[in-house]
């Protein structure tokens, strides 16, 4: 008779792992101390990282029936709200003094109701590498012109990464994602995460975080 029950990823055999095996079993399952989401800790991480100074603008190109929000008057919310249907292009301001580099644009559901994906690279953004100057997306080699906003509704925040670098330093990109939009698995999100830790703790790093905020209704 077992004494406990397993969770169905492991064996009897993984406790006679290595720790450090074992420990990262335990890591990419969310099992024990890991149960958190990795989401909303990638999610703290960026936040943490990203520079007010250097704010990624949402402009609304498209909606019906428009009650506010973005093109609104400066009375309007501060926090873009968006509809399910609404077509949006995002602008991100890398300052002309910098060289040129690797943008990857990370983009949340509402946390703990949806997945994280990648915006760029993605169909509407295929390639990373930027120019020092305002970025516009989706790219001119994207399959169009704006991103089409939809459900869950709650409020998300949109993270952009500039890398002087090559972003495959720091962030393990999935295949095809130039192809279509990917949701992140576990693994990749937590690879992103563990790719930052490292690139703080590494002296003459050259990466910055912008970040944009909006609600979906």
């Amino acid at each position: 008779m077992d004494v406990f029950q397993l969770e169905p990823e492991f064996s009897y055999e993984d406790f006679w792992l290595p720790f450090d095996e074992f420990d990262a079993k335990l890591r990419l399952h969310g099992i024990g101390g890991y149960s958190q989401d990795p989401a909303l800790v990638l999610c703290d991480q960026l936040a943490q990282l990203a520079d007010p100074t250097l704010p990624i603008q949402i402009r609304r190109i498209a909606r019906k029936n428009s009650i506010g929000g973005i093109g609104a008057d400066a009375s309007g919310p501060i926090l873009p709200r968006l509809r399910s249907g609404d077509h949006v292009r995002l602008y991100v301001p890398i300052p002309a003094s910098w060289s040129r580099g690797h943008l990857v644009v990370i983009n949340f559901s509402p946390l703990r109701r949806g997945g994280v994906s990648y915006l760029m690279p993605s169909p509407f953004a295929p390639s990373t590498d930027v120019a020092p100057q305002k970025v516009e997306l989706p790219t001119l080699d994207g399959i169009q012109s704006s991103f089409p906003v939809a459900l869950p509704a709650g409020p998300r925040p949109v993270f952009a990464i500039w890398t002087k670098a090559s972003p495959d330093t720091y962030v393990t990109l999935p295949q095809d994602c130039e192809l279509r939009v990917l949701e992140l698995s576990r693994e990749e999100i937590l690879s992103i995460s563990d790719a930052l830790t490292a690139a703080q703790d590494e002296p003459g790093t050259e990466l910055a975080v912008f970040r944009a905020d909006y609600h979906v209704d």
